[in-house]
């Protein structure tokens, strides 16, 4: 038989819930760990830690800038920020309402992972505080890559994975809502069909987002 989600170990961090407003901002999104971020559609993101102490803002990437990561407060941050600041508590209230409403064209989605039971922490420290870094959808699923390295792809047909490259796993709600992990390494081979055609399909929007070969998420998983 399947292992109950009880005891199965849930993925060290995932995103929960999330509001696609690339109509006009970028993606809100709330994650595991209580915290709450935004990718902006300029490519710049912003955290707020889960106590809400502060919030981490990264700029863009580009071929002649590194990326920037500074840390603020809602009290005490750069003028130019104030917009983005705004629209991070937006999102924020939004996403802590219990019916996400649509509106405006946003669409919005949530895991189907169980809600995950809120460990107390260690306080990230400035800088510390995972962010969704890049993120895509297409007709079939919505993709995030978190700055830990982690891959998620929820598909509209309600199944899941999500795959650490630190732990070497992958966590698969599947069809039913049943949730399993497998060793990332023989993922291809995993005994569920319907996830190995998923992994393939993830392999292959990896490939495409990252423009790089996935190894590092895929581990030795058919030799990518």
């Amino acid at each position: 038989g399947t292992p109950s989600s009880a005891q199965m170990p849930l993925p060290e961090l995932w995103v929960t819930r999330w509001v696609d407003y690339s109509s006009k901002y970028g993606v809100g999104y709330m994650m595991s760990d209580g915290s709450v971020g935004v990718y902006f559609n300029d490519s710049t993101k912003i955290v707020l830690v889960p106590d809400g102490r502060h919030f981490d803002y990264i700029t863009r990437r580009t071929t002649e800038r590194p990326e920037v990561q500074s840390t603020h407060t809602f009290e005490d941050y750069p003028e130019d920020l104030k917009k983005k600041v705004t629209l991070l508590r937006h999102f924020k209230n939004y996403m802590l309402t219990d019916v996400l409403e649509k509106k405006d064209g946003a669409t919005f989605g949530e895991s189907s992972l169980p809600p995950p039971q809120l460990r107390p922490q260690t306080p990230y420290g400035p800088g510390q505080a995972p962010y969704v870094k890049k993120w895509t959808r297409n007709k079939h699923a919505v993709m995030f890559q978190l700055s830990n390295k982690m891959v998620q792809v929820v598909f509209f047909d309600k199944t899941e994975a999500i795959l650490s490259s630190k732990q070497h796993v992958v966590t698969y709600v599947d069809k039913r809502g049943q949730v399993c992990s497998y060793p990332l390494s023989s993922t291809l081979e995993v005994p569920s069909p319907e996830l190995s055609k998923r992994l393939r399909y993830i392999k292959d929007i990896l490939v495409g987002m990252l423009g790089t070969r996935p190894n590092d998420y895929l581990a030795s998983a058919g030799g990518a």
